[in-house]
């Protein structure tokens, strides 16, 4: 009895294993599951003299970025819901060696208005894109 029961799950694994490879090899295009938008915010960070300022932590949830020499950062966000987009980003003076810091700063993010590139009328398809510059006051 034992011998049979093995030799019946041995021959039931081979055809679920068939199965489930066969399945994965199709071309039909996907239709259901969780539609997702793209929001990308980007921009300049700058002192009271208009100067770039590199090494600024710029953050918001799990993504984050640092400014480069020239100032500028980029973030990315890729949700699920569109009333999920950012609606705020942190900026941090992480560079304790620095001789003038910069206070740390929250402003707000408004996506309203803006049409995706690359869509054609539906929310989830195209990227938002909102630029925001921002000049830092020192501590």
């Amino acid at each position: 009895m034992k011998n049979i029961l093995s030799f019946k799950s041995k021959i039931l694994l081979a055809i679920l294993s068939i199965l489930g490879v066969s399945a994965c090899e199709s071309d039909v295009t996907e239709e259901y599951g969780c539609p997702q938008t793209t929001f990308k915010v980007h921009g300049t960070v700058t002192d009271q003299r208009h100067n770039p300022i590199q090494g600024i932590a710029v953050h918001r949830g799990w993504n984050n970025d640092t400014t480069d020499s020239d100032g500028k950062y980029q973030l990315q966000f890729d949700v699920v819901m569109a009333t999920e987009a950012p609606d705020s980003l942190e900026f941090t003076d992480t560079d304790t060696l620095r001789e003038n810091a910069y206070c740390d700063t929250i402003i707000p993010l408004s996506f309203n208005g803006i049409q995706p590139v690359g869509a054609d009328g539906h929310w989830n398809q195209g990227t938002y894109i909102l630029q925001r510059d921002l000049q830092l006051r020192q501590k």
